[in-house]
Formats: structure tokens, C-alpha cells, sequence
């Protein structure tokens, strides 16, 4: 289904008798114009619960025919720069071909297409399918350009056989092949729960490059159907930064109701491109975490360093934030807060720097910890990289700790520090 181009007869049929009336040969001029405009300018709009894609709402037995339906029309639209519209509801999605280690995917070749729904709240795709015991994605996007999801949510009903080491994510930008994954776009995305990650980002063999994700929702809380039951009271991850990326980012988001760091960095296979990170206007809830670390930035630990991260106009709530090998990584303006121990470690001090890093910074900070935290200081940097500099920091310390600890650190600078201790035995001290 195509927008309609404008009908001559239609338009002179309205003519009311007695009216002011344009010389017919005008109005020809003017709806030949429009009607260019329309067919150059007009990407389709395609309602995907027409023939022959025929997606059918609110229906467990309609996944499979629902899965080839929205993969043929990708791949019948690629390079259309078409919309895909999903229908109210929800789409039910299983693995394609019931074989494969995806639902949904954006394959090689495939350019300037886009999926969306209602809204993120109204349109949800969900996940319902045997699985074999392995990895998958619910959404994929692999060595495709210029695609984009949006306006819909997304979450894991049932995999019945799910992957042991819980690599069942929902969203993945990938790069598996020798094609290139580049221009990545989501937007207005409710997640919900998963087995793995809600949006993981890995290129395995050459970088993903310029993807965005932006205004999103992450409730990664609630138990995925599985036999045997996998474990998990919730998602893995809300973000995970695999390895392999360049110029991404991520902004106006909210998560919480993950089990491991709700946003993580922690790369595995060896070295790898990891440059140019934006993170800013969010919030991580880690109160339903059984992990201390809210937040992972960095590198392989002695190894390969994370470069040119963007940390801006956040908060941190109920867990640590940790760094770990990095050039040029910058935070500013991040409340760090914590009121109640840390599940997994209380004593983990609130912001933690380990290893390499060079050129760190961190400007107009608040970490505080509050109420009932365990005992840890707030900052604690052991950091033998080229320079750390703390500027216009307020440190809230509520337990007997020491507010700021730095050991091995070359070429710091702490410029407007204001330190509040209101902990036990505070003669015993030091700022």
C-alpha cells in the first residue's frame, strides 16, 4: 500500500456552483506538480497485516507465518526507504525458518528500511519459540546500512530450550560477516524482560559504526518461560558494549530489573576497535541488581583500551560505577547515589578506577552514600595512566570511610572539591 496520488476529477468534482473557479488547465499544473512531489519524495508505508505479509495480532499461533511475513518484506523493501508498520497489539515472533539463531533480522545487503509499530506501549513484538539451546536475537541487525526500529515494545515470553551461558538477547547491531553494519537507528522502545542482553553491541569482524539508539524504557524484571527454568528474575543487561564499535550512542533512557550491570562494558576476544562512546540524559536503577556494578566503562582488563567516552547528565542509583582501561573518557555531571548496602559487595566503594587510563576526567560529580550503605569510600582510583583530574566534585560520605582514596595515580588534580563526612569517628578521617 502506496500514498494515493491526487485524482483531477476528484478535486474538480468539489467545486461548489457559484464559487470562484480556477481555469482547468491550472488546476492540471497544480496536481501534476503535488503528484511529482508525492512520487519523488514518498517512501511507502506499508501495513504489514495486508498480502502478502498477512501479520496477525494477539495470536501464539501466528508466530512462525508472522516471522516470514516481516522478513520477506524487509527484504521486499530493502533500498525503498520504506516504513514497515506493524499493527496494534501483539506480534507474536518465533525463529525464522525454526532453525535459525534469529527472529527478526536486518541480513547482509539490506539498506534505507525501517520497522515500526504504534508506539512502544501499544505495538509490542514478542518472543515465543522452542529455541535449540543456543545464542539468538530476537531483533538482529548484521551487515546492513541505514535501517531503523521504532515505536513498539519488545520482550521474551517462552524459549523453551534457551542458551546455557544466557546469550538470548533482544535487540543486536552485529557484524558477522565481511559486509558492513553501519547506520543503526532505534527509537521509542519499551523493552521489557529477556534471558540475555536488551540491546547488545558486538562486531566480530569489523566494527559496527554510527548507530543510535535513543528514548527508551528498560523493565528487564520478570521471568522468561523456559524448561529447565534458565534462572533469571531478569534481564542480563539493559545496554552491553561487546567489542567492535565505533561512534555509538546512546541517549534519554531509562533502566532498571537487571540481574548483571544494566549498562556493561566488559570486552571479550581479544582486541578489538572501541572509540567514540556518547552516553548522556539517563538513569540507571540498579535496586533490583545482584551485582554491586551499575555501570562498566572501559577496555580489556591489561589490554585493549576503550577511547573517546562521553559520560554526560546522569544518575546512578544503588550500584558502583567502575572504570577500566581507557583514553580520553570523560563524566560530567553524574549523581552516583547509594542508600542501602550493594547486593553482591557493600564494602565496593561507590566510584571505582583500576588500570590504565589516560586523560581521565570528571567534572561537576556527586557521589554519596547514604542511609544504611556498607562501608567503602566514595571515590577509590588506583589509576597509572597519563592524568586524572577531579573538578568541581561534591562528595556525600554517611559511612566510616574515607570520602576520596587514590593510590598509584600519575599526575592528579582535585580543583573544588567539597566533602561533606558525616560518618563514625570522623577524628579517625581524612578528607
Amino acid at each position: 500500500m502506496t500514498i494515493s496520488q491526487i485524482d483531477p476529477n476528484l478535486i474538480r468534482a468539489t467545486a461548489s456552483s457559484g464559487s470562484a473557479t480556477i481555469e482547468p488547465d491550472a488546476i492540471d499544473t497544480i496536481i501534476s506538480t503535488v503528484n511529482q512531489i508525492i512520487g519523488i519524495n514518498a517512501a511507502p508505508y506499508i501495513d504489514l497485516r495486508l498480502a502478502p505479509y498477512n501479520i496477525v495480532a494477539d495470536s501464539t499461533a501466528a508466530a512462525a507465518a508472522n516471522t516470514a511475513g516481516i522478513n520477506q518484506a524487509i527484504l521486499d523493501y530493502s533500498g525503498t526507504r520504506a516504513t514497515l508498520v506493524l499493527p496494534n497489539g501483539t506480534t507474536y515472533v518465533d525463529r525464522a525458518n525454526g532453525t535459525n539463531n534469529w527472529c527478526i533480522k536486518f541480513p547482509a545487503g539490506v539498506t534505507d528500511v525501517m520497522l515500526v509499530g504504534q508506539g512502544m506501549f501499544t505495538t509490542t513484538i514478542v518472543e515465543f519459540t522452542a529455541g535449540d539451546g543456543g545464542g539468538s536475537y530476537t531483533i538482529q541487525f548484521d551487515q546492513c546500512q541505514r535501517c531503523a526500529v521504532s515505536d513498539f515494545g519488545i520482550y521474551q515470553d517462552k524459549i523453551t530450550t534457551p542458551d546455557p551461558i544466557q546469550d538470548n538477547h533482544l535487540i543486536g547491531v552485529t557484524n558477522t560477516g565481511a559486509g558492513v553494519t553501519k547506520d543503526i537507528r532505534g527509537w521509542n522502545i519499551y523493552f521489557g524482560k529477556s534471558i540475555g542482553d536488551q540491546i547488545r553491541i558486538i562486531g566480530d569482524t569489523t566494527p559496527v559504526q554510527e548507530v543510535e539508539f535513543q528514548h527508551f524504557l528498560m523493565h528487564g524484571a520478570g521471568v522468561v518461560t523456559s524448561s529447565p527454568p534458565n534462572g533469571r528474575i531478569g534481564s542480563r543487561s539493559g545496554i552491553a558494549m561487546q567489542r567492535g564499535w565505533s561512534r555509538v550512542s546512546f541517549h534519554d533512557f531509562y533502566i532498571d530489573g537487571t540481574e548483571n550491570s544494566p549498562f556493561d562494558m566488559e570486552p571479550t576476544g581479544g582486541a578489538s576497535t572501541m572509540e567514540y562512546l556518547d552516553v548522556y540524559d539517563f538513569f540507571i536503577d540498579n535496586s533490583l541488581g545482584l551485582t554491586a556494578s551499575a555501570m562498566s566503562i572501559g577496555g580489556v582488563s591489561a589490554g585493549q583500551r576503550t577511547s573517546h567516552a562521553y559520560f554526560t547528565n546522569g544518575t546512578i542509583k544503588e550500584g558502583a560505577l567502575n572504570l577500566i582501561s581507557t583514553n580520553d573518557c570523560r563524566l560530567e555531571h553524574i549523581l552516583v547515589t547509594s542508600s542501602v548496602p550493594y547486593v553482591a559487595d557493600p564494602t565496593t566503594s561507590s566510584l571505582i578506577v583500576r588500570q590504565i587510563n589516560n586523560d581521565l576526567q570528571f567534572t561537576a560529580m556527586v557521589i554519596e552514600r547514604l542511609g544504611t550503605s556498607g562501608t567503602a569510600p566514595c571515590f577509590d582510583i588506583e589509576n597509572t595512566g597519563t592524568r586524572t583530574t577531579i573538578r568541581d566534585v561534591t562528595v556525600m560520605q554517611n559511612t566510616p570511610a574515607m570520602p576520596i582514596v587514590t593510590d598509584g595515580v600519575n599526575n592528579l588534580t582535585i580543583d573544588t572539591a567539597n566533602i561533606t563526612y558525616n560518618g563514625t569517628t570522623p577524628s579517625a578521617r581524612d578528607g
